[in-house]
């Protein structure tokens, strides 16, 4: 449903609705595992929502991108993004969705633990403390394409399946991302 709905919103010219439909792939595609393809979904979202300014969706995609920050190793990164998502909730009056996949709490237990919870503090207030252009600039900065040492490559198909699924009936729900294996070898 949410390649449809990109594609009608597209077709529409609903910047917006474009966003909240990449980063819901994003998620997707973060959950089937394929980083890269999370990553590049999330950052057109964020480009988007850059561009409209949008203080609603800005701070849930900073916190998406932080997660995915932590789960490639990167937890220093994955603290900084956490305190700018944030900081950026509470300036617009906003809290997160605690049943976002993108949960903040989610990474913030596990990077404070191998942080050290002075160092994690430290980099957290640092992401509070910067302006939301900073944030959103850092966060555009192409670290995600680098593959941390022991990163599981499971879930490389997710755009490919994606890619599939236009070409069928149906929607495309998480139930068919959960349910999806993806091959372990990467094709380069």
């Amino acid at each position: 449903m949410f390649v449809e709905s990109l594609e009608l919103r597209r077709r529409l010219g609903d910047r917006g609705g474009q966003a909240v439909e990449l980063g819901n792939l994003g998620e997707l595609a973060r959950g089937a595992g394929d980083a890269r393809a999370s990553a590049t979904l999330l950052l057109e979202a964020l480009e988007i929502a850059a561009e409209l300014d949008s203080r609603y969706l800005l701070p849930g995609l900073l916190a998406s991108l932080g997660v995915l920050a932590g789960e490639r190793g990167d937890l220093e990164r994955a603290a900084w993004l956490l305190g700018a998502s944030q900081a950026s909730y509470e300036a617009a009056g906003l809290v997160a969705d605690p049943l976002d996949a993108h949960d903040p709490d989610q990474m913030r237990a596990p990077a404070r633990d191998r942080l050290g919870a002075d160092r994690f503090q430290r980099l957290w207030e640092e992401g509070r403390h910067l302006l939301l252009d900073r944030a959103v600039a850092q966060a555009r900065s192409g670290w995600y394409l680098r593959r941390s040492a022991g990163h599981s490559r499971r879930g490389w198909c997710f755009t490919k399946w994606v890619q599939d699924r236009r070409g069928k009936k149906g929607p495309l729900t998480s139930v068919d991302a959960s349910s999806h294996m993806c091959g372990s070898v990467d094709p380069g």
